[in-house]
This record gives structure tokens, sequence and C-alpha cells, in this order.
């Protein structure tokens, strides 16, 4: 029976100190000034465009003037020490997605996710495109990987160290394709290099691949997701085709550790509110990413990107 009190008044304690939060988030006066987005890689790729047409939504909602400001270098460790190391006003926040565990992992950062204020999942890739030149001839994993056999370390693939392309450089060493990796920068400047035959194979989202995969100029072998989007049904995941390689890949927002609880739960309940509610919202990120509107609040969003962590974590960086 006391058990029984006990557990009702936690329940209750719990129920009243989340509305606690609630009613915080709703009247805090946030944001009175400019809040500024920091991307920590260069404009015009997808992690740019994710977070300005998102800004674009919460100054509509918030009332406020949201500035998404590019601080590429250092596979996007710059950008996020950057934000860790800000005023935890709620005047600055970090924009990311997965490659954030990409850089702690592979040593380019030595700070991880408890080093903010995690404000939740804004948002789903629908996966970045193993993609080579149409000479190559290749059209699917194992082909890639008996060619490369057959010509060990003769192809280069595209990898921006510390981040999801380096991830995803190493998941194809592991499948046994034998490969050169190369350092390289953003996914507008991997499309150069690869059109330009500096490299042979980059690892980018559709938006900035569709032109040249309609006209047949480039070829998509695999998609690196987990799940095979229903967007993109045309380009396997690598798991359809017999291989392991698939990471989810999450944008987040996380703000400066010790932030205000009441502004991270406003920031984080607008977003949701975008993400549920606004159609031109889905339409824009679908038409240019192919991606469907998602969102997970800070507690499942962490379990989320502890998930793709682990799985990260199975990977040799040094190699």
């Amino acid at each position: 029976m006391k058990r029984s009190r006990l557990l009702a008044l936690t329940l209750v304690v719990c129920v009243l100190a989340g509305s606690v939060v609630l009613a915080s988030a709703s009247s805090v006066q946030w944001p009175r000034k400019p809040v500024q987005i920091i991307v920590p890689y260069g404009a015009g790729g997808d992690t740019d465009f994710n977070a300005r047409v998102l800004a674009e939504r919460l100054n509509k909602v918030l009332g406020g003037n949201f500035v998404v400001v590019n601080m590429a270098g250092t596979g996007g460790a710059t950008g996020a020490r950057y934000v860790k190391d800000s005023a935890n006003d709620g005047y600055t926040v970090l924009f990311h997605h997965t490659g954030f565990l990409v850089s702690k992992l592979s040593g380019v950062s030595d700070f991880g996710l408890d080093a903010y204020e995690f404000v939740c999942i804004a948002g789903r890739s629908a996966g970045n495109i193993i993609t080579l030149h149409s000479k190559h001839g290749i059209t699917n994993l194992k082909e890639l990987i008996e060619y490369s056999q057959a010509n060990p370390g003769k192809l280069k693939i595209a990898a921006n160290t510390g981040a999801t392309t380096h991830a995803t450089a190493l998941m194809l060493r592991d499948i046994g394709a034998k490969l050169n990796i190369v350092d390289s920068g953003g996914a507008a400047d991997r499309i150069v290099a690869l059109l330009g035959g500096h490299v042979d194979i980059i690892v980018n989202p559709y938006g900035t691949l569709k032109d040249y995969l309609e006209t047949g100029e480039l070829v998509g072998i695999a998609l690196d997701s987990d799940v095979q989007p229903a967007t993109i049904p045309d380009i396997p995941i690598g798991a359809a085709q017999g291989y392991d390689i698939g990471l989810p890949f999450y944008y987040f927002l996380a703000f400066p550790k010790g932030t205000d609880p009441a502004i991270v739960e406003k920031l984080s309940s607008a977003v949701k509110e975008i993400v549920a509610n606004d159609a031109s919202y889905a339409e824009t990120i679908m038409n240019a990413y192919l991606q469907t509107p998602t969102y997970y609040d800070a507690e499942e969003g962490l379990r989320l990107m502890q998930e793709a962590y682990e799985k990260l974590s199975r990977l040799d960086f040094t190699n």
C-alpha cells in the first residue's frame, strides 16, 4: 500500500515538474535579440539548407530573428567547439548532424554531446548516395568491391576527415573495397572533385546530385542509410545488397551547457510544431532533398544518437 502511494506521489511530482517546465517555456521572454544558428559546414550543402529552411520557420513561430552562420573547418569540429565555448544565454545554437559523433571518435574533437544542452533531433536525411562517374561502368556495391580488389588503391574516394563521409569510406573498406581515401571538403567541393576527375567516388546527399544522376553522367550505386527511404526507391541501401554499411543521419540542435531549460524547451516545442504542422516546410525539404519531416525530443534524440555512436565506435578511424 505504501509502495503504491509512493509511486502515485512520484508520478504527481513528475507531472507537476513537467507542467512547470512547459509553463516556463511558454512564458520565458526569448528571443529578445538575434539568435545565431551555427552550421559547422560551408554554405550550399544539405546541413546549411536544412538549417536555413528551419530558421525561416522559427522566425515566424517564435517571432525572433534566427540567423544562420556558416563556420566550416575540421570536419565540423570548429563550429561545434565555437558553440560549446559560447555564452549559455540562448543566443548561440549548434545545428549539426551525426557527423559530430565521427569527430569525437576520430580524434578530431575531444568533446561529446554531454558538453551541450541537447534540444532535439530536427530532421533526418534520406541518406547519402555512394556515387561514381558513369565511365567506370560500376553499378552496385558488389561490382565496386570486385573492381577495387582487382585494382587495389586505384579508386579514390573523397572523405571529409572526422565527418560521416569518413565513416562511410571506412565501412566500404570493412566490406572489402580496396579504396584510397582522400581528404576532401564539403558536399559542393566533392561534386567538383568528381566531375574534374580528381576523385572517383563521392558520398553526397541527393539534392547535390540529382541533376547529374538524371543525365546519367553520374551513377548512384548505394545509399548509406540504415533504412530504405520511400522517397529514393531506385537506389538500394547497402543492406539490400548484402552489405552492412547503413548509418542513420540525423540533424540536431544543441545549446551551450547551462542554457536555461525553459529556452531549450521553447525551441524544441517550436521545432516540433513546424515538423508536425507546416506543410510548406514538408514540401520544401521533399523537393530539395527527398526528406520527410522528422522530430525527436531531447530524451529520444539522445537515445538515437547513442545508438549511432555505438555503431560508429566499431570502425577503426586510425586506419
